[in-house]
């Protein structure tokens, strides 16, 4: 199965592994924080493999491009699916989400400042679902102009990604260790997300009857 993945990604980008690695950082979820040790793996692209100064420059550069179109695109697009019968459901709990963790940096942090800092720590922390989209629209939902967005966005990202190199220049020869334990923790947080939900809703019936 692994081999099969492998060929396939291989084949898809003409073993050119800067392009492999630039679109996978641009996707959701994977961002930097996979696409670091993707892009140097040896196991994956042999010879072709990426250093790591280039995979960290061109999955840096790939999701900081994101920030500016996020911060542009979030509250017009959320607004528009509202607006929709299919999407108003799934744009509410989307919104919702982002509120809560918004919440929970404005709770802590009055000011601008401090709001940026918040952000920043957010999107510099190397896991699944607290990367540059996620963290763009918490800026958003904060209130922090677009200048405000990106620096906070965009720091937090460098800080990530510096991250996630050391880890990966550590684990060298065997990076996809690296990207199958980024993998595993998105799973558990998934996993672990669907289980409190599960157990909240019992909870409620519960209290009901």
């Amino acid at each position: 199965m692994a081999e099969t993945i492998k060929e396939f990604i291989i084949n898809m980008f003409n073993d050119n592994a800067m392009l492999a690695t630039f679109v996978l950082a641009l996707l959701p979820i994977f961002e930097l924080r996979g696409a670091i040790p993707f892009g140097m793996s040896t196991e994956i692209w042999g010879a072709n493999a990426l250093s790591p100064i280039s995979s960290f420059l061109t999955s840096f550069i790939a999701t900081s491009l994101v920030v500016p179109v996020v911060a542009i695109i979030f509250i017009p697009i959320l607004n528009a699916f509202k607006k929709t019968k299919l999407f108003k459901n799934l744009a509410i709990k989307f919104e919702n989400r982002i509120k809560t963790k918004s919440t929970k940096i404005e709770n802590k942090n009055s000011t601008r400042i401090k709001k940026m800092i918040g952000v920043l720590l957010f999107v510099a922390i190397p896991l699944p679902l607290t990367g540059v989209y996620t963290g763009t629209c918490v800026a958003v939902m904060l209130g922090l102009n677009f200048y405000e967005t990106l620096i906070s966005c965009v720091s937090g990202n460098l800080i990530a990604g510096l991250i996630m190199l050391l880890v990966s220049t550590i684990f060298k020869n065997n990076t996809l260790i690296v990207l199958y334990a980024f993998l595993i923790i998105f799973a558990v947080l998934i996993v672990s997300g669907i289980i409190a939900k599960l157990i909240k809703k019992h909870k409620s019936v519960k209290n009901v009857q």
